[in-house]
């Protein structure tokens, strides 16, 4: 049964079915049927291959969404909504905003990501292309994810970028750079407020980051994700004092991170993954991590000895160990991680899964542990 929408009062407006959104469609003029709208989301609405030409009329706008959809271009009419604060893109089909999305001087959250599936399974996070000048959007607070295009390189994103200083939540996605990340750096040196910050660059042997530019850390940053090859970690990592969750990824690290990491007092996730540790011994000393709820290291080819000293991570929760192939014991510190709940072992030797058995030589270490998980190769 078809239901005709008749009220020019309606203020929110969330498409759940398609019959919904072909009763809408079959409006003559959307934006005179809806000239009042706040909310317009159509977050989930797969069936939903583009938006009406004249959105750019809805004048009361401040939220729209076509996450989840398979719109691919936005209206150029949208650069019309000047009241307009949340631009939900995720997981839509959407790759590059036009240039009058730069005219939206209201704008706080402008949020873009599309998850790939590569060859291999693995899975690649892709952003969206801006236009030049999308700087001067300058009540932005969340913007993820962007990535530099053919029109706007690594050097001018980040000159838009440094425009941005009240953004508290900011990925960066398949930076390819060419000085080190030294404009990254002066970049991010602008941004005070800065929460959260996710930069993904494609890993490349000669490209290697030198992150020690950054001379002003976010003192504020409570999430750090780093994907891409390091000379070090940065010195200033150790002032980040409310930083809560580290991920690091891809890095080749030379030292072992925990020596530097440990005066990180706040932090309760730490995740290490794709060679992001090339050493052979990582040591959780004594008094290390007293907030640490979980840990994550995955594909350290060279890692073959974990130590965990009595009192190190005294809140640890849940410990991951995944394609760490060159370890051949488990931690015998585990046995002191006293409020470890999940303890779990991808890809292990044979010989390691047998001894994790009730009648195995290392069943005495994690006995404790409510729920142990392994899987062999």
């Amino acid at each position: 049964m078809r239901c005709r929408i008749k009220s020019r009062h309606i203020r929110s407006l969330l498409i759940f079915n398609k019959d919904g959104i072909r009763t809408i469609f079959l409006e003559t003029t959307f934006s005179a049927t809806f000239k009042l709208l706040k909310v317009l989301d159509f977050e989930g609405a797969s069936y939903v291959n583009d938006l009406p030409k004249d959105i750019g009329n809805l004048f009361h706008l401040k939220y729209l969404s076509v996450a989840g959809t398979k719109v691919k271009v936005l209206p150029k009419s949208i650069g019309n909504l000047v009241k307009l604060e949340t631009l939900d893109l995720q997981h839509s089909s959407v790759r590059e905003l036009p240039v009058e999305i730069n005219r939206l001087q209201k704008l706080r959250h402008l949020l873009s990501s599309h998850v790939q599936i590569t060859l291999y399974n693995s899975f690649v996070l892709n952003g969206v292309k801006l236009q030049q000048g999308f700087g001067s959007l300058a009540s932005l607070q969340k913007l993820y994810y962007v990535e530099p295009n053919d029109k706007l390189g690594v050097d001018e994103l980040m000159a838009e970028l440094r425009k941005l200083t009240q953004l508290k939540k900011l990925g960066i996605v398949n930076l390819k750079i060419r000085d080190g990340g030294r404009s990254l750096c002066e970049c991010i040196n602008e941004m005070k407020h800065l929460e959260s910050l996710r930069v993904s660059s494609v890993i490349i042997n000669e490209m290697v980051f030198d992150l020690d530019n950054l001379s002003s850390p976010p003192e504020f940053l409570r999430s750090l994700y780093f994907r891409g090859r390091l000379r070090k970690l940065p010195e200033w990592i150790t002032k980040l004092r409310n930083l809560a969750k580290l991920e690091i990824r891809g890095s080749g690290l030379k030292d072992d991170p925990i020596k530097l990491l440990q005066n990180l007092h706040n932090l309760v996730m730490l995740k290490m993954a794709e060679c992001a540790y090339d050493g052979e011994k990582l040591h959780f000393k004594q008094g290390v991590f007293p907030k640490l709820k979980y840990v994550y290291l995955q594909t350290m080819a060279q890692l073959n000895s974990l130590v965990i000293e009595e009192g190190a991570m005294p809140n640890l929760e849940q410990l991951f160990i995944w394609f760490c192939q060159r370890l051949k014991e488990v931690p015998f510190g585990i046995k002191h991680l006293r409020n470890l709940k999940k303890l779990c072992f991808f890809n292990i030797p044979p010989e390691l899964e047998k001894g994790l058995q009730p009648e195995g030589k290392y069943y005495h270490v994690v006995r404790h542990v409510p729920e142990v998980v392994f899987q062999i190769k």
